[in-house]
């Protein structure tokens, strides 16, 4: 598969992001790809349906983050789904330890689904969030549509995200 890379920002607004794209170091490292024949692959996903809560995460803290993707079987599952997804949304939106969790739709295929989530601990997640009604009933309702569904814990270290 060779090198693999992934960054994950957010920006307060278009202009901010264009004004990343167009600083000295981004078109560096384009330059340098290009040179050595590297096309990146760019996957924007959209929240979808607001479906997204975010909290501050203080600095000191270290959070248990989960990124999710969920592949549904067919074209409609998402719209079909979308009120299970909003209830989670809903509660966690009132659970004081989740920090965030969002829904993302892939451009790209309308069967996939991306969560980020982020925790005050693991601790937090499986004693109230993994525990929640809603959680409970989406998961029911979603089962037998989900194809395939994989997941990553990521550490929060020196303010990047860590898989390992």
């Amino acid at each position: 598969m060779g090198l693999q890379a992934t960054d994950t920002r957010r920006y307060a607004d278009q202009a901010a992001f264009d004004a990343h794209l167009a600083s000295k170091p981004v078109q560096d490292l384009f330059g340098y790809l290009e040179a050595v024949k590297v096309t990146p692959i760019v996957n924007t996903p959209t929240v979808v349906d607001g479906l997204q809560v975010s909290k501050p995460i203080p600095a000191a803290d270290n959070p248990w983050i989960l990124v999710q993707t969920i592949t549904y079987k067919d074209d409609a599952a998402l719209p079909r789904l979308l009120p299970a997804w909003r209830d989670v949304v809903s509660a966690a939106k009132k659970e004081s330890g989740t920090l965030l969790f969002g829904v993302y739709a892939d451009p790209k295929d309308p069967r996939k689904l991306f969560t980020v989530e982020a925790y005050q601990s693991f601790d937090y997640f499986t004693g109230t969030h993994a525990r929640g009604d809603a959680l409970a009933v989406k998961n029911n309702q979603t089962s037998d549509s989900v194809a395939s569904l994989s997941g990553a814990e990521l550490a929060h270290i020196r303010g990047f995200l860590y898989k390992g």
